[in-house]
């Protein structure tokens, strides 16, 4: 069973078959089996979907404003300054000749009447603004839902967890009591066997209860947004 769990992995990792591989990590560097987390403090998090709404928030406001701005007077101001050049010669040092000629001017601009499409635009946009604060009160209320049935989640394999683990302390001190009854002759051989058999089993659903519990964590931290 352990030649062909490596073999899948290898196969995953995209790795040859012949080439040998070693775990350098244990379950204990991912999940603690002696301590729970405290689901208590575990309140705040850090969704990607927050950040994306308050982004598009933010240029629904800009567009807000810009819309709004289009209601207001324009006045462009302008200068220009030249000297001319004109005589019967090319003599271009003389002094007489040149010319200067300045111009200042100023351009004002007063929006009157559009057919309202500016008032629509505004419109468009606070609906669009009260669209997403909306979808973020129902994404808060999703995330805080998937936090919280992630921490039952989370909670339900620890207990398992525990539960597994005094079983097998049950089956080992059955098997130990009938071992030395076996010893001593006054213990069967099917009564060995049978309570090996247990407790292999219990071990087997131990380990399963472990990588439940790592799941578990795992779907908790991504709910986190961690």
């Amino acid at each position: 069973q352990e030649d062909y769990a490596h073999n899948i992995l290898k196969m995953l990792i995209s790795a040859d078959l012949e080439q040998p591989i070693k775990l350098t990590q244990k379950i204990s560097d991912f999940v603690d089996v002696k301590k729970p987390l405290d689901l208590a403090s575990l309140n705040s998090y850090n969704r990607l979907e927050f950040k994306r709404l308050d982004v598009a928030a933010g240029l629904n406001e800009l567009d807000i404003k810009q819309i709004k701005q289009q209601y207001y007077p324009t006045v462009a101001g302008f200068f220009s300054a030249k000297t001319t050049f004109q005589a019967n010669d090319l003599n271009i040092f003389k002094k007489d000749p040149w010319i200067p000629t300045s111009l200042v001017g100023f351009n004002v601009n007063i929006p009157i009447f559009d057919g309202q499409s500016k008032k629509y635009q505004l419109e468009q946009r606070y609906v669009n603004g009260l669209k997403i604060q909306n979808g973020r009160t129902l994404q808060q209320r999703a995330i805080e839902l998937e936090i919280a049935q992630a921490k039952i989640g989370y909670q339900n394999a620890w207990d398992r967890l525990q539960s597994q683990q005094e079983a097998i302390d049950l089956a080992q001190k059955i098997y130990n009591t009938i071992t030395i009854k076996y010893k001593a002759g006054i213990g069967s051989s099917f009564e060995l066997t049978d309570a090996e058999q247990k407790l292999f089993e219990n071990q087997n659903l131990y380990i399963n209860a472990l990588y439940d519990l790592l799941k578990a964590q795992q779907a908790l931290q991504k709910a986190l947004g961690n």
